[in-house]
C-alpha cells in the first residue's frame, strides 16, 4: 500500500523537501516493466530501493495502479540568520516542521558558527555573537549543538532532540558570517603567564578586550595541546589546576572546555559560553607546553 512515507522517500530522494499529495494517479499509466510492489518505507530512507519490497520484478498488478507523486519545493531557506544589520549577520534561526525556532547557544563553538555560514552560502563565519532574543512564545529548537566542522547543515550536527532544551531564548545565539572569498578563520589571542618559564602558566584568553582565564573544570591533556598548538608549541607535557599563578584580577572566560584535541584554536573548543557561570577560586587552568625534537622546552 503506497503511503506518505514512501512519498517522502521519493521526493527526498529527487532532492524537494516533502510531500505535497501522494496518491496522485493523474499522470496516467506507465509502460515496459512494473518493477516495485507492495513498498514500505520507514521514512528515514535515502533511496526508495533501500525500503521493503517484494523483489525487483515480483508483482501481481498492472499499470492503471502505477503511483504518482507531488513533491514540495519549498525555497524558504532551512536557516536563517535575523535582526542584524546586514544579510550575512543576525541570529540564528532554523526551519523545523514549518515553524521557525532559535538555536541556544550552550557549548557553541566557532566550528559550529563555520557550519552555519557555510550552510547559507558564506565562505566562513567571523565571529560568534547575539542579535538580540527570540520573539515571545517563540520556539527553541536546538541546545547542546556540537559539530564537528564537517557537517553540511546545522542540523545534522549532534544536539538534544528537537525542541528539547533548559533555557529562555535570553541565550539564542546569533553568528556573523564572513564575506570574503579567502576563508581566514579568527583566533582568539592566548598566553601563558605568572611562571618564570616561558613555556608554563596560567592559560588566559583575549575576549573583549580584556584578559581572562580559563576554568579548569574538566580541563585536560587535550585542551592543553590545543592551548600549546595555538602558542606554536608542538606538543603539551602537563595540564594541570593551579591557584598560584592566578592573582583573582581576571573574569574566568571559558568554563567546561571539551576539546577533541584537533581543534584549531582553545575557542574552538566545546565550552559554556563565554563568561557564563562562576568558576571557584584557585581554579584557572594550566599548561606546560614542549617541542618535539628539542631537548629543553626553549623557544
Amino acid at each position: 500500500m503506497w503511503n506518505l512515507a514512501n512519498a517522502r522517500v521519493v521526493c527526498k530522494q529527487l532532492g524537494f523537501h516533502d510531500v505535497l499529495k501522494y496518491n496522485a494517479r493523474t499522470y496516467g499509466p506507465g509502460s515496459g516493466k512494473i518493477l516495485m510492489d507492495d513498498v514500505q518505507c520507514g521514512g528515514t530512507e535515502a533511496t526508495l530501493q533501500e525500503c521493503q519490497f517484494n523483489g525487483w520484478g515480483l508483482n501481481n498488478c498492472a499499470h492503471n495502479e502505477d503511483v504518482g507523486v507531488i513533491c514540495l519545493n519549498d525555497t524558504a531557506p532551512r536557516i536563517r540568520l535575523v535582526n542584524g544589520s546586514t544579510k550575512s549577520e543576525g541570529r540564528v534561526e532554523i526551519l523545523y516542521s514549518k515553524i521557525w525556532g532559535t538555536v541556544r547557544d550552550d557549548y557553541w563553538t566557532f566550528v559550529n558558527s563555520r557550519v552555519v555560514c557555510r550552510e547559507l552560502g558564506y565562505s566562513d563565519a567571523n565571529e560568534t555573537k547575539r542579535f538580540g532574543n527570540g520573539k515571545s512564545g517563540q520556539i527553541i529548537w536546538l541546545d547542546d549543538v556540537l559539530c564537528n566542522g564537517t557537517e553540511t547543515g546545522l542540523s545534522k550536527c549532534s544536539f538534544r532532540a528537537w525542541g528539547y532544551h533548559d533555557c529562555d531564548h535570553s541565550e539564542d545565539v546569533g553568528v556573523q558570517c564572513s564575506t570574503d572569498d579567502v576563508i581566514l578563520p579568527p583566533s582568539a589571542a592566548v598566553r601563558l603567564t605568572g611562571s618564570p618559564v616561558p613555556y608554563s602558566g596560567t592559560a588566559e584568553v583575549f575576549h573583549e578586550g580584556r584578559w581572562g582565564t580559563i576554568c579548569s573544570q574538566n580541563w585536560n591533556t587535550n585542551g592543553a595541546l590545543v592551548f600549546c598548538r595555538q602558542l606554536g608549541y608542538d606538543r603539551e607535557i602537563a595540564a594541570f589546576s593551579n591557584s598560584y599563578y592566578r592573582d583573582g584580577s581576571q573574569p574566568s572566560w571559558m568554563i567546561d572546555v571539551r576539546c577533541w584535541g584537533v581543534e584549531k584554536g582553545i575557542e574552538d573548543c566545546p565550552f559554556i559560553g563565554w563568561h557564563q557561570s562562576s568558576c571557584p577560586a584557585g581554579k584557572s587552568a594550566g599548561v606546560l607546553c614542549g617541542k618535539f625534537g628539542n631537548g629543553s622546552n626553549e623557544n
